[in-house]
């Protein structure tokens, strides 16, 4: 994704939650048994909450690439803000306009 600065952190690391209980439950369960606890639990629910997730790992995603985007947009805008930026082009201009007399004849 790039650099960020060093305030930011990644939009991801701002997730509270980072696996679905279900995931943490089912690994310590028999499989046997994991049908009757889903059906306790309640399915329905269970798969709401998958669904819950998967939308927030794409916000988060969004959300990384809007800051990706917001840092580069910043930095540039820091670059032409220079002061010596200006400086150089306020002399750039002068050359140009040394280079355009003497080319014209104009030496005065």
């Amino acid at each position: 994704m790039g650099e960020m600065s060093d305030e930011a952190m990644p939009a991801d690391e701002l997730r509270q939650v980072k696996q679905l209980l279900w995931h943490v439950i089912s690994r310590e369960i028999n499989p046997v048994e994991e049908d009757e606890v889903r059906r306790a639990l309640g399915a329905s629910a269970i798969e709401e909450n998958e669904q819950l997730m998967l939308e927030a790992a794409a916000l988060a995603e969004i959300i990384g690439d809007v800051r990706h985007r917001t840092d580069a947009s910043a930095l540039s805008r820091r670059l032409y803000e220079n002061p010596g930026r200006t400086l150089v082009e306020g002399e750039l201009r002068l050359l140009v306009n040394s280079i355009k007399r003497f080319a014209s004849g104009d030496f005065a």
